[in-house]
């Protein structure tokens, strides 16, 4: 539950004349926040507009923001974008923050759900291919947001690339071998049969010539890491299918962690409700890790009290 502690006052500018501007100093859980909220004296059919932002409380100024929210109707557009630290503002603070703005709020997440859906609604009416490569600046907006929203859970990317690993799945993704400048294989079976057997001849050639048979009997050719070896010692070079185009492959953590988030998007776009998902294990973790801090605090503030006490008895002596 929040409880109002003061109001406080809006030095910003007005956007529209009929605007109201409100700004309070809140606590929330024993901790302060500021919350504002602009809106319209009255909504209209033809224009509502509504902005709530929470930020951390810096002596009565605002500080860090942990939540924004924004909606936008007129008689052309219906917008709601929001952006939230879901570190800080989980689904029941936002419930809270509904009820203490008497306005429906949504999370990032409902959002993002919302706006795939929409898009691949957009892009079956427009007879057009939903995949990030696409030349469609909106259905590409929408990837690029996608992937902006699934660097906030970073803890559980790491997860997601263990399991990725384990099951195998890094070589399901395209990855091109360049010799002497040329393409000479790739773990694209259809574009393998392209290239032709001169092509990959020259390369087994070349690999053999340089490391031994040995080595190459060894390669497992649709492992990407067997590549990198030879990468290293500057005889071939690796592209990779990144997230929205061909990148070249320097090392295994930075190439795991692309196509990590990759398959987590490919994921949410087939199954967008999925998402949820994952917001709610990180809530999980959140939980954890809060109750793991109040326990270490609640150590440190015993062993203060016990110094403090020692201290004393120390000078009664």
């Amino acid at each position: 539950m929040i409880k109002l502690k003061k109001k406080l006052e809006d030095t910003i500018g007005k956007i529209y004349e009929d605007e109201i501007r409100e700004k309070f100093l809140i606590e929330r859980n024993n901790e302060e926040y500021i919350l504002s909220k602009y809106s319209l004296k009255e909504e209209k059919p033809e224009l509502n507009y509504l902005a709530i932002i929470v930020s951390k409380n810096d002596n009565e100024k605002i500080g860090e923001e942990l939540y924004n929210y924004y909606e936008y109707n007129d008689n052309e557009t219906n917008k709601k974008i929001a952006t939230q630290n879901f570190k800080e503002i989980d689904n029941d603070f936002l419930k809270d923050i509904s009820e203490f703005t008497q306005k429906k709020v949504f999370s990032e997440t409902e959002l993002m759900v919302d706006k795939i859906k929409e898009a691949k609604k957009y892009a079956e009416e427009n007879d057009l291919k939903f995949f990030a490569h696409t030349g469609d600046e909106n259905i590409k907006n929408v990837f690029n947001d996608l992937y902006k929203y699934i660097d906030k859970f970073e803890t559980l990317i790491n997860d997601f690339e263990n399991n990725l690993i384990e099951k195998n799945d890094i070589k399901n993704n395209r990855f091109n071998i360049y010799l002497d400048g040329d393409m000479a294989y790739t773990n694209d079976k259809k574009f393998l049969q392209v290239l032709g057997d001169n092509s990959i001849k020259k390369i087994e050639e070349r690999i053999i010539d340089i490391k031994g048979q040995e080595f190459f009997d060894k390669m497992d050719m649709s492992n990407i890491e067997d590549w990198a070896k030879l990468q290293e010692e500057n005889i071939i070079n690796i592209y990779y299918e990144g997230k929205d185009t061909m990148k070249e492959y320097t090392n295994r953590d930075d190439y795991i962690k692309e196509i990590t988030k990759k398959e987590l998007v490919n994921e949410f776009v087939k199954n967008p409700e999925n998402i949820k998902k994952l917001e709610t294990k990180l809530n999980e973790l959140n939980i954890i890790e809060n109750e793991k801090n109040k326990k270490e605090n609640k150590k440190e503030n015993i062993k203060e009290t016990q110094k403090e006490k020692s201290t004393d008895i120390e000078i009664d002596m």
